[in-house]
This record gives C-alpha cells, structure tokens and sequence, in this order.
C-alpha cells in the first residue's frame, strides 16, 4: 500500500501580523509574477534555471511548464497537460539539467518519467513499474550519466523484487533510468535526524527534504522536517556510501515539530488553520500522523567557493522567514541569519533552484493572490 499525502494546508495570514522586511545580508535582483496578465500562475510546485538565466516554473495546478527569459519576458509553455508525446497529466517532481540541457518530470498519473529538451520536445519516456517502485518526489544531478532520485516510502514496492531495499535516495541512470544503486537507509535515516516522535518521522518520508553533492564523494541531506541538523554521508575508499557525521547548526528557540492528534485534525481541520502556516498530515500502512511545522528546510546548495548554504523556513506568530545557515568547506558552521520576511499573507515554500551565477530563486504563495519568484543573491 502506498503513504497517501493527505494534505499540505497553507492558512490566510491576518493583514496587520506581517510587514516585509530585508537586511543587507540579501540582494534582490528581480521579482517575477503574472500580473502583467501575460500569463497566470497556478500553484507553482518549482522553478528551475538554465544557463542563460531563463526560468522554468513547474505548474502543478495547470500541469504545464512555464519559461520567462532573465527579464521575466513570457516565453510560452514548453511543456502542456495532456497524454501525448511531452505532455503530463500529473505533475509530480522535476529537474532542469542546464548542462545536459534536459527536463526531467515524473507524471505521476501516468506513470512516467518524462524527459525533454529545454524547448520542450520529447527526448524519451520511461515507464515507472508501479508494483515496484512508487513516484520520486525529488531529482538532483549527481554527474553527466546518473540521477539521484528522493523518494518518500520505498519498503513495501521494492521488498518484492529488491531483497529488502529500504532507502530514501535512489541513484539512476540517466538514460535508461535503470537504478544503480541505494543510500540512506530509511530506518537507520530516522535514528540519524533524531525525530521526536513517529508523526515527525513520517512527514519526514512523506515530504523528503532537500539534498547536495559537495563533490562526487560527498552527499548533505537537510530533512524537510528541520531537526536543527544536517545528514551527511560519504563516498569511502571502497566505493561504498556511508553515514559520515551531522552537521549541527543554530541553537534554534523554535521547536521544528508540533505534534496534534490525527483523528482530531482530520475531523476539525478548520480548528488547526488558525494555528500554523504549515499543517501537514500523513497516513499509510506504517501509521499516521499530523502536525505543525514550524521550521522546513527550503533548499541546501553547494558553492564554487565550497562553502554550504542551507535555507531554512521559520514559521512565528503566523510571519514566515527565510533563514540562512552557512558552513565552510570543512562542514563548520559559520553563521545563521535572517534574510527576508515575508509580505502580509505570503507563504515562502522554498528556494528551489541556484543558477551558475549563484543567485538563489526563492518561490512564495499568497492566500488571496498568486505565486511569486524572488531572484537574489547573498552578500
């Protein structure tokens, strides 16, 4: 049976709780919306970058992907909803790869992985075995032949071909999207992140969190729930991964994780809008649970310098920040600051995407408006 993600609920933020607020540690270099009645956001899932700074924005409500030149000029849908060559029907998890110049998107109604060029005509489609291996919902670049794909609950689909594999991140070829090998074993993964209680741990799973490379020997996974640690594994002399250290960052007041009965949320959900920004719930065979999110990893990011920026969302008396936590290249922390706070009713979902310039794009929803891209860099 497959862990079904109930629901992600985003509540009104009372008008007079928020005001924008930005230091010097943040240069914003563009704002893109839909205003210009061009085009229309839906609910924008993820944006994506390509070499020449053009974005990609990852429609989910119209199953469509959106692409802006650097100025926010529309430069139309490349890729549509549908059933057809390059079209999806249910838009799951996706990848610009700038330097392949490919996309890559898991249909999830369909069961496929889809991938296409950057103009969005098909290259291939590969079939996902449903029995054997449920949706990514997750995709990073590893190197110019694999795939490191992040999935939520892989137990119950693989124990039936695979002896037992039971990991969060799977490696894939990238052309025939023949998995290679595993890391980050799921009930080991739990031990290592500390959850405080089993709802955390399946929220966890259910909405994986972000992951980056350091190098070709050097995996960080910042789980979604942010347990105020990062997971590190490395690559050994005998090719083998394995669980390296944890990197601890900011004495954080806040608690990550608010746990609230499942039963009851589920039957008084209004009663809980009122009290957090980000409600979450998730059921499945190994339990269910909900919650309130106070604090999500937003985004983790490796720099030419080698230095590790981590973004982290605080949610506090209904105002969403953009935190950043820094490292050197050695995995020490540096610092953590607060970069932004958001304007009245917007909800900041995440920095998705780095372009080769290292500027961040960091995506926000409003309650009674649109979704919004923000292009800055760090001082």
């Amino acid at each position: 049976m497959y862990k079904l993600l109930l629901s992600v609920l985003l509540v009104s933020v009372p008008e007079l709780l928020l005001s924008q607020e930005e230091n010097s540690s943040i240069n914003i270099i563009n704002t893109y919306t839909d205003q210009n009645k061009e085009y229309l956001f839906g609910i924008i899932l993820g944006v994506g970058v390509d070499q020449q700074e053009n974005i990609y924005a990852f429609d989910y409500d119209q199953n469509a992907v959106l692409k802006l030149d650097k100025e926010g000029n529309y430069l139309g849908k490349v890729i549509r909803s549908g059933r057809g060559p390059a079209e999806i029907h249910s838009m799951y998890s996706y990848l610009v790869d700038d330097e392949a110049k490919r996309i890559y998107l898991t249909d999830r109604r369909n069961a496929k992985y889809l991938v296409t060029d950057l103009q969005g005509n098909e290259i291939d489609h590969h079939f996902i075995k449903t029995g054997y291996m449920n949706p990514a919902m997750g995709m990073e670049r590893y190197d110019e032949n694999t795939l490191a794909l992040l999935f939520t609950v892989s137990k119950s689909q693989l124990m039936r071909q695979e002896e037992g594999i039971d990991s969060l991140i799977h490696f894939y070829d990238r052309d025939s999207f023949e998995r290679t090998f595993s890391l980050a074993d799921r009930e080991y993964f739990s031990t290592l992140a500390e959850y405080k209680t089993e709802a955390q741990g399946l929220l966890n799973e259910t909405f994986v969190g972000s992951i980056t490379f350091k190098d070709s020997r050097t995996l960080l996974i910042s789980p979604h729930v942010y347990n105020k640690r990062i997971i590190v594994y490395e690559k050994g002399e005998n090719e083998e991964w394995s669980f390296s250290k944890t990197m601890e960052g900011k004495e954080w007041d806040t608690e990550a994780f608010i746990e609230v009965d499942f039963e009851d949320y589920r039957n008084n959900k209004s009663k809980y809008r009122s009290e957090g920004l980000n409600i979450a719930s998730a059921s499945g065979m190994d339990g269910n649970g909900a919650g309130i999110i106070k604090l999500w990893s937003a985004g983790i990011y490796t720099l030419e310098s080698g230095e590790i920026v981590n973004f982290i969302v605080q949610e506090e008396n209904f105002r969403h920040k953009l935190v950043v936590e820094r490292y050197d290249e050695y995995l020490n922390h540096i610092s953590s600051s607060t970069i932004f706070e958001g304007k009245k009713g917007e909800l900041i979902m995440g920095v998705p995407d780095m372009d080769q310039q290292e500027n961040f794009y960091m995506l926000s929803h409003f309650s009674k408006q649109s979704s919004r891209i923000v292009k800055f860099s760090l001082d």
